[in-house]
């Protein structure tokens, strides 16, 4: 039986694994932290459960992309609950309010009662993002790294469909999910993320911890092992291949093969100088931009004082250019099963820098 080791029991890991386990592989999963999960973790103060990093999910109706997935990996059965059909995520700008509608036909008739002399333009725009949506699993599309969607720039292919200012700033209003930078966010990824939400968005009761509990309790249940708390330290090479790892400086394990759900350039500073990776490389990938991050306000409430609302909150200043200064924006989520909710805002790290 091949063996893998993976590092890192975030969802791409533990994803990773279990798909391993399923077809056959003796599957071992590292992780540093003492829980699984990592984006995907939730926490308590007091009674009141709050996600770390995980809000909605898009595209999990029956026939829809994460459906198929969800259904691979055994997560169907965890309390999914459907968000507002009319809208889901609710856009406002100033004093604006602009709702986000499930189904692409819903979607274009409700912003087309906003921007009526938009409707062939906003038709444009939903029929190609229903068919980058449609598209996910074609065995005929390009390979992903062939796909020409990745060398085409969203914000371009937006300014071209959508001649409308003020448009362009509601269709990219739901996007603090993503990093809106006009230089280097791809067509494919800005398309297939927004359709999926348009096709159907969820809400999980009882927190995203759920998800990665069942993908390792699934990993185990086939034999395989995750293991907290094991902090690789070291990666080392033989004959061009990296088959053995240190875990907290001193245990060492040997698989078939060692897959990195790490930082690229985290990874690279674990492994021992070889002939197999040139400095060149290493440089470069040392240096490569890291994307911004979230800075999310946790926050218990009263019982009583704001009710509960089954869509997200998307709150932009009047005025502000969500691809040139995004921290002018917040998204506001609501929890379903709890008095709470989180605020979060896009951070640069330039803000922070001061602590490092």
């Amino acid at each position: 039986m091949s063996s893998v080791i993976i590092i890192g029991a975030g969802l791409g890991g533990l994803e990773c694994g279990y798909i391993l386990a399923k077809h056959g592989l003796q599957v071992t999963v590292l992780e540093h932290d003492a829980r699984v999960g990592g984006c995907l973790q939730s926490f308590r103060r007091g009674d009141t459960l709050f996600d770390a990093g995980f809000h909605y999910v898009g595209g999990l109706a029956e026939g829809q992309p994460l459906h198929r997935i969800f259904s691979y990996l055994d997560l169907l059965d965890l309390p999914w609950q459907r968000m507002d059909m009319d809208c889901f995520d609710e856009v406002i700008i100033g004093n604006h309010r602009f709702p986000f509608a499930q189904g692409h036909e819903a979607f274009a008739e409700r912003l087309t009662e906003y921007f009526p002399h938009q409707r062939e333009n906003i038709n444009q725009y939903t029929r190609f993002f229903q068919h980058v949506g449609e598209h996910v699993f074609d065995p005929l599309q390009p390979d992903y790294q062939g796909n020409p969607l990745f060398g085409e720039s969203a914000y371009d292919w937006l300014c071209r469909t959508i001649s409308d200012p003020l448009l362009r700033q509601v269709l990219s209003g739901t996007s603090l999910k993503m990093e809106l930078r006009a230089e280097t966010l791809p067509l494919y990824t800005y398309a297939q993320i927004n359709d999926s939400f348009i096709q159907s968005a969820w809400r999980l009761s009882g927190g995203g911890q759920q998800i990665a509990d069942r993908l390792r309790q699934g990993i185990e249940a086939m034999g395989g092992q995750v293991r907290t708390r094991a902090t690789v330290t070291r990666l080392m090479e033989y004959n061009g291949r990296i088959n053995q790892v240190e875990i907290n400086g001193e245990e060492r394990l040997q698989a078939d093969c060692v897959i990195s759900n790490a930082h690229p350039a985290v990874t690279l500073s674990l492994v021992d100088d070889c002939p197999a990776i040139r400095k060149i490389y290493r440089r470069r990938i040392a240096a490569l931009d890291n994307t911004d991050g979230m800075f999310t306000a946790n926050i218990r409430l009263k019982p009583n004082t704001v009710p509960y609302l089954n869509r997200n909150l998307f709150i932009h200043r009047e005025g502000a250019d969500l691809w040139q200064n995004p921290t002018d924006s917040m998204l506001v989520h609501f929890y379903p099963d709890a008095h709470a909710l989180d605020i979060l805002t896009p951070m640069r790290w330039e803000e922070v820098a001061p602590w490092a």
